[in-house]
């Protein structure tokens, strides 16, 4: 969405939350349309607290979020993988079998373009804002 600040208007960072494989491939589907790249962030569902139950994903997602928003005409999908039993647990999670990539392991930041998958980062790759600031701009 756009805010006005001062007389200048200014293009906020858009993200979106997504709960099924469907409605994440909807989502890349109709914003490839209008824009040329996409991120999604596959991470352990929060708690009442907000925090991940995954480790590396509560120290991940502020540094994502944090660098993202310096993006402003790009969209970031969220996608919760589940909880930790469903995720440790259960090979035959959704998002493991995904047909472009199989993300075994969270947090997975990915950069999605029409021709498809562009780049991810991994676990701590993607708390690493050097690596965060490169990803977002190219």
């Amino acid at each position: 969405y756009q805010r006005r600040v001062r007389g200048f208007q200014l293009k906020m960072s858009r993200v979106k939350r997504v709960f099924s494989v469907e409605e994440m491939y909807q989502s890349i589907q109709d914003e490839l349309k209008k824009e040329s790249r996409v991120f999604v962030l596959f991470f352990g569902n929060e708690d009442a607290t907000g925090k991940s139950w995954c480790p590396d994903c509560a120290v991940a997602q502020p540094a994502i979020r944090s660098a993202f928003s310096l993006h402003p005409s790009n969209l970031l999908i969220e996608v919760p993988v589940g909880e930790r039993e469903s995720w440790k647990q259960r090979p035959e999670n959704a998002y493991r079998h995904l047909n472009e990539l199989q993300v075994s392991r969270i947090p997975t930041l990915v950069k999605w373009t029409k021709e498809g998958v562009k780049g991810m980062l991994v676990e701590d790759e993607a708390a690493d804002s050097s690596k965060l600031s490169t990803f977002f701009s190219h």
